[in-house]
């Protein structure tokens, strides 16, 4: 593989981590609760973070395996490359 295919192959893993990062700190910020005023006012209990969609656990998911497909691209183009300098140097 030639360095387009490599740099392709980084490039989807990195867009996979920022994706992956994005719906991390969308559930982290749904998760932070007001700083509540000091007065003796009956408070309701705090409902718990909704479980993550569908939609959401699809495009973690899809991240994921690009991020992995990108990772076995870029190994298989470097033990290729390897193999073929071993090749030319006998």
């Amino acid at each position: 593989m030639n360095k387009t295919m490599i740099l392709v192959a980084v490039s989807l893993a990195s867009v996979a981590v920022a994706v992956g990062l994005m719906s991390e700190m969308r559930v982290a910020s749904a998760a932070v609760v007001p700083a509540s005023p000091v007065v003796t006012v009956p408070i309701e209990p705090v409902a718990e973070a909704p479980v993550m969609s569908r939609r959401e656990r699809m495009v973690r998911i899809v991240a994921e395996q690009a991020a992995i497909t990108a990772e076995a691209t870029a190994r298989t183009a470097l033990a290729r490359k390897a193999a073929e300098r071993d090749t030319a140097s006998r």
